[in-house]
């Protein structure tokens, strides 16, 4: 036997309340929705006039309860997404892959298009790809950083 004192450990399971599962739901669908603002209140209060008139207390069923799953998870998703790209977007100017993404965009291609424009064009004029990439812009970014 040991003379360490042993820490007790108990389980407990938390179960989230029906409301806090339905409020996240909504919070993804309002992450996923199409729209602007004012469009999407707009959807939300019509919802909400036409939940006055018929409420349905009955339990969510084994699909339902899969869906608000999704739905939750998708929302999650798009806001990390988003996250993510606001905060990669100001070194992602910086970097190669978003300067070939800009100049895509401009001409109208792919990004793989650009790249592979890139590669011939260094190697038809024997300079480097970020030369190249800059030989580029300047052909057909108006007022790009160079």
């Amino acid at each position: 036997m040991s003379d360490q004192p042993q820490v007790a450990l108990e389980e407990i399971e938390l179960i989230p309340h029906p409301m806090d599962a339905w409020r996240a739901a909504l919070n993804a669908l309002i992450a996923c929705a199409p729209g602007d603002g004012p469009a999407i209140a707009a959807h939300l209060a019509e919802a909400r006039q036409q939940a006055l008139v018929f409420v349905d207390r009955t339990p969510a069923s084994a699909g339902t309860a899969k869906l608000i799953d999704r739905l939750m998870l998708i929302g999650a998703g798009r806001l990390v997404s988003d996250k993510l790209l606001a905060t990669s977007n100001a070194t992602e100017q910086l970097d190669g892959l978003g300067r070939r993404q800009r100049l895509a965009r401009a001409m109208g291609t792919s990004t793989q298009s650009v790249y592979r424009q890139v590669l011939s064009l260094a190697e038809a004029l024997g300079i480097n790809e970020a030369q190249a990439l800059k030989h580029l812009e300047t052909r057909h970014l108006h007022g790009a950083d160079q």
